[in-house]
């Protein structure tokens, strides 16, 4: 099986399995020839209006200091994946080994 990842606009793609026949799950997604924007483009006006609405949507604001409060509660939360765990005897020693070798 060969994927193939998919991300023309540098937003986050998709991964697509190109040993499957065209008439399979693939030929869903709308890529390539199965666009309905294929082989056209933007107007510059249609551009113009991309930009004002999505490329600077935030800026000139501020979040509230309730929303700040909110997002710093929320990184705390999250905390580290690791703690609490301690690596074992033998993968220090892989860790060591392997570092003494760079």
């Amino acid at each position: 099986m060969s994927m193939i990842y998919l991300d023309p606009l540098g937003i986050g793609g998709i991964w697509i399995d190109d040993t499957l026949p065209e008439d399979s799950d693939n030929a869903n997604y709308q890529t390539g020839k199965n666009n309905h924007f294929y082989g056209q483009k933007h107007t510059s006006e249609s551009k113009k209006i991309m930009r004002k609405n999505n490329a600077r949507a935030f800026k000139g604001r501020k979040h509230s200091e309730e929303t700040k409060k909110k997002m710093s509660e929320a990184r705390k939360k999250q905390g580290n994946f690791r703690k609490g765990y301690t690596h074992s005897e033998e993968t220090k020693k892989k860790i060591s080994k392997s570092l003494k070798t760079i």
